[in-house]
């Protein structure tokens, strides 16, 4: 409990600090930027994070799983990340060329109103640059270096936003502005971390290495791809329906869930380590009371969310936003499904069974563009409800992706469900939902 709450607080209390300055931030945006700018932005970063999976090749989770197999060997992590660092950069460099190709011919025709250059070029090299990041985060997730990961998470978010003061504020340079705050960021940092990675990149490229990190990578790649591409066909979604303010909207409402994406993230990068030691040592019961533990603290923040957040998105943008207040309630039950992932899917990870992963994460994007097919045919594809149905969707995959996986995990091993626990916490979970629907006024 002392480790995943020291390490869940560092890793949770630099995204909180990110998320309190981006919230007294966004009117100072909403200001200089309109829906439409936001929509541009928001298109952008969501082709960025789908680029990352296809430049990246599953190699940095690699290293969480293999790090613990090569820890006591004699320069065998040394050997594992130099390895890893040097297929990372090479396929990101290669497959970010055919990709920027690729959308030189085809890219308008995939996203109207998206200039190649700059945001297009800058999207696609952005992602390229966070090779190195994503190693060095792994790394700091396995060596359980939480405070370090709170200062380079502090760091980059005050690089980020005195950028955007500069390019925002005092240029006003609008939408090309903040996609060029995420370049300059991505180069900086790039630089950092091979900085860090630095005392651990003199081991030797060991091809037996390579096979087994470009196994374990391409197994859980459909599943990167496929969780990125949920976000990308969204926001492609609501641009063919409701234009590029509607995706802006929808952009804002994103924004507000960001602090239970940070929870989320926050326990499962301080659960993975703790879960693949104590699985290996066997203790199962260590282990149950840590999900208890994850699953309460994972409810007391949706409480807050659900009860608070709209009230203070109210307060914090201008009147030409708060259609996307009423996207609140609905997005935040993805939260639910993510938490229930994030329990089950552990044992598919320390099983090495990282093809079922991708099923689950493909199964939750067919049932989101399901969900909007469906809700477009009952109530009518309205653009202006465009931002609606795809809020829906995105929820309904999510519950879905908590399904699937705690089925695939009852096909990987026989290890303990947690099915009483995860019941518990979907009862209470809908609960607080239909209380926050009443307080929004959602049930009519």
């Amino acid at each position: 409990m002392k480790r995943l709450v020291f390490n869940s607080l560092n890793y949770g209390l630099g995204d909180l600090m990110a998320q309190i300055i981006g919230f007294f931030l966004i009117p100072v945006y909403t200001r200089y930027l309109s829906p439409a700018d936001y929509g541009i932005v928001e298109l952008t970063s969501t082709l960025a994070a789908f680029a990352v999976p296809l430049m990246k090749f599953g190699l940095p989770g690699s290293v969480t799983r293999l790090y613990y197999d090569y820890k006591d060997q004699e320069n065998g992590l040394k050997n594992l990340i130099t390895t890893v660092n040097a297929l990372l950069n090479g396929l990101a460099l290669a497959s970010g060329v055919l990709i920027l190709i690729f959308l030189y011919f085809f890219g308008e025709s995939l996203f109207q109103g998206l200039e190649f250059f700059p945001f297009v070029v800058m999207a696609i090299i952005t992602a390229g640059l966070g090779a190195n990041s994503q190693l060095q985060q792994k790394v700091i997730q396995n060596r359980e270096q939480s405070k370090y990961a709170l200062y380079l998470k502090l760091a980059f978010t005050f690089f980020s936003i005195a950028l955007a003061f500069v390019f925002i504020v005092f240029f006003k340079m609008g939408a090309l502005g903040l996609v060029l705050v995420s370049f300059l960021t991505a180069l900086f940092f790039f630089f950092q971390a091979r900085y860090y990675l630095k005392p651990d990149l003199d081991g030797h490229f060991d091809k037996d290495i390579a096979k087994e990190a470009l196994k374990y990578g391409l197994g859980i790649l459909p599943n990167h791809l496929t969780a990125s591409a949920s976000p990308f066909i969204n926001s492609a979604v609501i641009l063919r329906l409701g234009g590029m303010a509607s995706l802006g909207l929808f952009s804002i409402g994103l924004r507000f869930f960001f602090p239970l994406e940070m929870v989320f993230n926050a326990l499962n990068t301080a659960f993975t380590p703790i879960y693949n030691e104590k699985r290996k040592a066997g203790k199962e019961e260590e282990l149950k009371v840590l999900v208890r533990q994850i699953l309460g603290i994972s409810l007391l923040v949706y409480t807050g969310y659900q009860i608070l957040g709209p009230y203070l998105m109210g307060l914090l943008v201008p009147q030409n936003y708060h259609s996307s207040i009423k996207l609140m309630p609905i997005l935040g039950i993805a939260f639910l499904g993510k938490s229930i992932y994030n329990i089950s899917m552990s044992e598919v990870f320390f099983s090495k069974k990282t093809l079922f992963s991708s099923i689950v994460i493909l199964s939750g994007l067919s049932t989101n563009l399901l969900t909007v097919f469906i809700l477009g045919q009952l109530l009518g594809f309205y653009s202006g409800e465009a931002a609606f149905l795809v809020s829906w969707g995105f929820a309904i995959g999510f519950l879905f992706w908590g399904f699937t996986s705690v089925v695939f995990k009852c096909r990987v091993s026989k290890f303990d469900l947690y099915l009483p626990e995860i019941l518990v916490f979907l009862a209470l979970g809908a609960l607080i939902t239909l209380i926050g629907f009443y307080l929004q006024g959602l049930l009519g």
